[in-house]
């Protein structure tokens, strides 16, 4: 069964991702069992169309439309099944991944067994059941929309005698960029990393005083323009202490190269958001965007749809 797994793998990529299983366009092959099955129906009909045998032939005509049967029942038993995702979390580039999904179909499938992309070649599907959470590794290498390796479906329902498989493809999934968190540093570290509102009414910085910052102490509170000037840990005292918004510009980034201003940018997302701040993000439009701290998955978004303005 591994060849024809492979076999089908391989046709599986070169075709048009699938979603959804159509009954009429799965594989299907008999079993160990579905062989010897038909070999005793072969040999009952061959005796009796030998000794001229109505009774024989019958049954040998009722145990075939059986067969067949169960290919069609193993087929309709897998009809509609998909895969829908978890969550809706953006990946980075170049990073190893698990997305998260589950099978769901109609009200009741039988006998169903999954087999993952990255599982050894000789090892059988596992048996699941609908709304069952699984995982997929996935390491994106570029940004945008991309599609994970397709998962393998199957089922020997209802006799044992068929198996009915199909290669399905999860729904596509958004991938920011990969950060380049050096130059990010330095972005953080120029003048511009805070946004205007950052100041108070006179202009001046929003903190009265620095000290050494020690644990226990909210990341929101940290200096990081100070750590990425200085490489230490200050946190701010004053009574506006942890209201940074951090600029993140398109405008800001001395790079020529498109896709390297967009690491740059994605990785002062991660930062900020790791350090609780939150955030200001304008792409090449000009428009900028304020986001919390916790809305990390739009900036990301907006990040992985990003388009070249010429």
């Amino acid at each position: 069964m591994a060849l024809f797994d492979t076999i089908s793998h391989k046709i599986a990529l070169r075709r048009r991702p699938v979603f959804s299983v159509n009954w009429r366009r799965v594989y299907a092959l008999p079993t160990r069992h579905g062989i010897m099955v038909g070999l005793a129906v072969f040999g009952v009909f061959a005796i009796s169309v030998r000794i001229q045998h109505n009774m024989l032939l019958l049954l040998s005509v009722v145990l075939f439309v059986i067969f067949l049967i169960s290919v069609i029942w193993a087929a309709l038993n897998m009809h509609a099944l998909r895969a829908e995702l978890t969550d809706d979390t953006v990946l980075i580039a170049t990073e190893p991944a698990q997305i998260g999904f589950y099978i769901v179909g109609r009200t009741y499938s039988y006998d169903l067994r999954m087999k993952l992309p990255d599982a050894p070649k000789k090892r059988t599907a596992e048996a699941i059941s609908l709304y069952q959470r699984h995982q997929l590794a996935y390491k994106p290498m570029s940004r945008g929309r991309h599609l994970a390796p397709p998962y393998m479906v199957e089922t020997h329902f209802p006799f044992g005698l068929v198996r009915v498989w199909q290669w399905l493809s999860l729904p596509s999934v958004l991938v920011a960029p990969s950060p380049d968190f050096s130059r990010a540093s330095l972005l953080l570290s120029g003048n511009q990393r805070l946004a205007d509102f950052e100041n108070d009414e006179r202009g001046e910085y929003n903190a009265d005083s620095l000290e050494t910052w020690q644990e226990g102490i909210p990341l929101s509170r940290i200096s990081w323009k100070q750590y990425a000037a200085k490489d230490r840990l200050l946190y701010k005292t004053g009574a506006a202490s942890g209201n940074d918004v951090v600029r993140l510009h398109f405008s800001d980034v001395a790079l020529s190269d498109f896709e390297g201003v967009l690491r740059v940018l994605c990785a002062g997302v991660l930062l900020a958001s790791e350090a609780g701040h939150p955030f200001e993000l304008a792409l090449m439009d000009g428009v900028a965007t304020r986001y919390n701290a916790d809305e990390v998955n739009a900036a990301l978004r907006k990040l992985a749809l990003c388009q070249e303005q010429v």
